[in-house]
């Protein structure tokens, strides 16, 4: 006899154990407590979809569940359990359409290394298999090798969780390996890469609608924006590990996140700085959240199911943000691809403010953007006033304008 509450247990045990076998800091935005936040999530979705979604309970609940456990654990491995794995590229034919075999092959160009048969001109599904050289696991390399995992984690996960979940809900899931299999493709689906239209499954005699569960987990990814994402994490660590993690946990500066039939909305700090509120809008609405938004958007829309629209609110202000999200991606965009070198404009106003010199080091050693400047002033609230308006300036007047209503509106009055 099946016992979900078991399995979904069991899941949690699974992505603990996985989270324990890492020291990098990058990974502590990726762990249990953040899946936690992301089931929680799936659950309000799952209920405000209604009647056009599907019952959140029993078998469905757990799939949920697990899938948010397992969605991250590819970020718990090293270089040599990956290549452990013997991942070819060619699995991954049947989970990406062109447009996301396309975006993925741009973004793993600079791992080219990583992969057997990489080739200029070849798609991803073509790179054979994947193999860190043994060249690139030393600990001088392991920045590149995280910033390789976040591009590719979702892949990993599936594998992991395909090949070691069943062990773990073996003891209550009748057919533990048909449902360690659906887990890990809906888990693969919160990857913004891959491709939402994926047949159902079966599993306990009931279909499984793989792609809705996937687009609810994607979008409850996606809502985990809150400080509770960042609280805890060694900021000295991660900076000094990689200087461009500033943005990942600068502008956590919501508080909280409520769903309804009619509303998705994020409640900031009443008291979060024009600043922060800045990079709010264009790191996490702008990136993290666009992407997912649109493409779930866009599936429920195929279904005649509306998703709900998304508000931002500080305090009693608030602001509809869906029908700005294309100009907050635009303008995100054109920040991040003014990338700054050593003694920029943006480090020698920081210096001037006073931010500590670990930071403004890490900020020149790597190169930064606009935004990563932006970062390290709200962490450090330094020349936060001057940099916010000199990342304005970068914009486009018409992505400037809507920005500058919306911090106007979202933003504290001036005591």
């Amino acid at each position: 006899m099946t016992v979900w509450s078991g399995a979904t247990e069991a899941c949690r045990e699974f992505a603990e154990r996985r989270e324990k076998h890492s020291g990098l800091p990058h990974l502590t935005l990726h762990g249990v407590s953040h899946a936690d936040r992301v089931e929680r999530a799936g659950r309000e979705l799952c209920a405000a979809l209604g009647e056009g979604g599907e019952q959140c309970g029993g078998l469905h609940g757990s799939l949920l569940a697990c899938s948010a456990y397992a969605h991250d654990v590819g970020m718990f491995v090293t270089p040599q359990e990956l290549n452990a794995l013997s991942l070819n590229a060619a699995t991954l034919r049947e989970y990406l359409d062109p447009g996301g075999a396309a975006g993925l092959s741009t973004r793993l160009r600079q791992f080219a290394s990583y992969f057997e048969k990489y080739g200029e001109g070849k798609s991803i599904i073509e790179w054979g298999r994947l193999m860190v050289p043994s060249a690139s696991i030393g600990a001088s390399d392991m920045r590149h090798f995280a910033r390789f995992l976040r591009v590719i984690h979702p892949w990993v996960s599936r594998e992991i969780t395909r090949r070691e979940l069943s062990s773990f809900v073996s003891g209550c899931v009748e057919d533990a390996r048909a449902f360690a299999s659906v887990v890990s493709d809906v888990a693969l689906l919160h990857w913004g890469f891959a491709r939402l239209d994926l047949p159902p499954a079966q599993l306990s005699g009931r279909v499984i609608d793989v792609s809705f569960w996937g687009a609810v987990l994607r979008l409850a990814d996606a809502l985990d924006i809150t400080r509770e994402r960042v609280s805890g994490v060694d900021v000295e660590g991660l900076l000094s590990f990689d200087a461009g993690y500033a943005a990942n946990i600068a502008f956590k500066v919501a508080e909280c996140v409520s769903v309804s039939k009619s509303a998705i909305t994020i409640h900031l700090r009443a008291d979060a700085a024009r600043g922060e509120i800045l990079g709010f809008l264009l790191v996490e609405m702008g990136d993290n959240l666009y992407y997912d938004y649109a493409s779930v958007q866009s599936f429920l829309g195929s279904r005649g199911v509306a998703l709900p629209r998304v508000y931002v609110s500080a305090g009693r202000r608030a602001a509809d943000i869906t029908p700005h999200l294309k100009t907050l991606n635009a303008a995100h965009s054109a920040a991040t691809a003014r990338r700054e070198g050593g003694e920029s404009q943006y480090v020698e106003r920081l210096r001037e403010g006073g931010a500590p010199a670990r930071y403004i080091d890490a900020l020149a050693r790597g190169g930064h953007t606009p935004i990563d400047a932006l970062a390290v002033a709200s962490l450090s609230r330094a020349a936060l006033r001057e940099i916010t308006d000199m990342v304005l300036e970068t914009l486009e007047s018409s992505a400037r304008d809507t920005l500058t209503r919306l911090l106007s509106l979202l933003s504290a009055p001036p005591e």
